[in-house]
């Protein structure tokens, strides 16, 4: 009778250790990236069309609810404009109006465009543009604060 037990007790064990492996966790290799958005915050430089001097600082967020805002530095002032925008294909557009700067730029509205790349989440060719007064138009460049 104890011998069989044993044997009982030896199959069952055999099995155990088996199983185990089959019942642990496993580690997954593959990693699921997660495609670049438009959100979030980009900074850069941007010109202004048939003005000599260096590029001065350019920074726009793009927020999930349509808004965004684009803060600038241009004759040493700071420059606060919140708008609205939208993604037609690859074509940002953004709408902003100036509600803190230069008092010559107070409610300036102000077109910015750039192509927007999903597979590698960059923003190229941007453009700017004041209307109505003061006119001016130039280009800017942004990378994504990661």
């Amino acid at each position: 009778m104890k011998s069989s037990m044993k044997v009982s007790l030896l199959i069952i064990l055999a099995l155990a250790i088996v199983s185990i492996p089959s019942l642990s966790c496993s580690k997954s290799n593959s990693t699921t990236s997660t495609p670049p958005t438009i959100y979030g915050l980009w900074t850069g430089t941007y010109l202004v069309n048939g003005v000599a001097r260096p590029p001065q600082y350019y920074s726009l967020i793009i927020k999930t609810d349509g808004t965004c805002v684009n803060e600038t530095m241009g004759d040493g002032q700071q420059h606060f404009s919140p708008g609205n925008w939208t993604l037609v294909k690859d074509t940002l557009t953004c709408i902003t109006t100036c509600v803190y700067g230069l008092p010559s730029n107070i409610g300036v509205t102000q077109k910015h465009t750039a192509v927007f790349n999903s597979t590698q989440g960059t923003l190229t060719l941007g453009v700017w543009q004041n209307y109505p007064t003061p006119t001016g138009t130039g280009t800017f460049t942004l990378t994504k604060v990661k």
